[in-house]
């Protein structure tokens, strides 16, 4: 009882409360309000006073309304008219201002943006003047959907500067391309020199490719030494696309068998192994001669496991033959 919240402080309540309204031009808002509100919470704090900043749609002039005592209502309307009426405020009013409209490349812009639009705010606090990117249908109609433009906007003599800092950005951002793409070709040269130096591997299933090093010539860090193959024949035929006639049917099927889209176009995961208990009516490929689907990036990653359980069962069966030699 008798405390009042005032900008985020219980304060005790005047029987008297004052409130005054002040009109004060819309382009002068922003300068009232500061960066991030920098102004307006300073005269709060030093008037005391409850100030807040309200604006129609449609209106040209801004409401400011001033709540208090008489003495807090005093002090805040004189900050308020000295911060407006100071040279500062004047030369640097936005109505002032003048707009210039730059094109980025589309590949640039996100980097030039920064994380957070964190190059753009740097760029704004350098020049004085307020730098965003927007659908370039904002400021010309004629323009597609979806392309982007750079917007400066600020006193006339402080839009090269900006315009400066942005081209800056840009040359960056184009150079990291340029040594992005060269690294990719030194990565690429590097990689093929490798791939030749690891040899053609495929000892435990010369007919299966390296997932790895079907992606990236090198990549497979077994070397060698990789159960898969290295061999670039088989990959380029695994990366190429299905044969004409790779939809029919290798092998005889029941008419709801064959009518299933699905029929003989995944590698069976457990036919390596010997671990498959459907026989002739499983509709997964038991080998290469059935699969329908081709050596997807899929289906070589299932041959590789069913190539790994094979492995494992053969592994199981001999630890088993040799409990029972020694039980014997």
């Amino acid at each position: 009882p008798g405390l009042v919240l005032r900008n985020g402080v219980a304060v005790l309540e005047e029987k008297y409360e004052k409130v005054r309204k002040l009109s004060i031009p819309l382009a002068l808002k922003g300068t009232l309000i500061g960066r991030g509100g920098d102004n307006i919470n300073k005269m709060r704090s030093e008037s005391q006073a409850d100030i807040r900043v309200k604006h129609e749609e449609g209106q040209e002039m801004a409401l400011v309304t001033i709540k208090g005592t008489q003495q807090q209502v005093d002090a805040a309307t004189a900050l308020i008219q000295h911060l407006l009426t100071s040279p500062e405020a004047q030369v640097g009013a936005p109505n002032q201002w003048e707009t210039r409209t730059i094109e980025v490349a589309k590949d640039y812009i996100g980097e030039t943006i920064g994380h957070g639009g964190c190059n753009l705010q740097t760029m704004s606090e350098k020049s004085g003047c307020k730098v965003r990117f927007v659908q370039a249908c904002e400021v010309d109609p004629k323009e597609p959907t979806g392309k982007q433009v750079c917007l400066i906007r600020g006193p006339l003599e402080k839009l090269d500067f900006a315009e400066s800092l942005l081209n800056e950005r840009v040359t960056e951002v184009q150079q990291i391309h340029v040594n992005k793409k060269i690294q990719a070709q030194d990565d690429h040269r590097v990689a093929l020199m490798l791939a030749v130096e690891q040899g053609p591997a495929g000892k435990g299933a010369a007919n299966v490719p390296c997932m790895f090093h079907m992606r990236k010539p090198g990549s497979c860090k077994n070397g060698s030494e990789c159960r898969f193959s290295h061999d670039a024949s088989l990959i380029a035929a695994a990366q190429a696309p299905g044969p004409a006639g790779a939809d029919e049917a290798p092998c005889e099927a029941s008419p709801s068998q064959s009518q299933n889209k699905d029929y003989k176009m995944t590698y069976c995961r457990f036919f390596d192994s010997g671990r498959c208990t459907r026989g002739k009516t499983c509709i997964f490929a038991h080998g290469l001669d059935e699969l329908r689907g081709g050596l997807t990036p899929r289906n070589i990653q299932i041959m590789q496991e069913a190539q790994m359980m094979a492995m494992a069962s053969g592994q199981d069966m001999g630890e088993r033959g040799g409990s029972s030699s020694d039980q014997k």
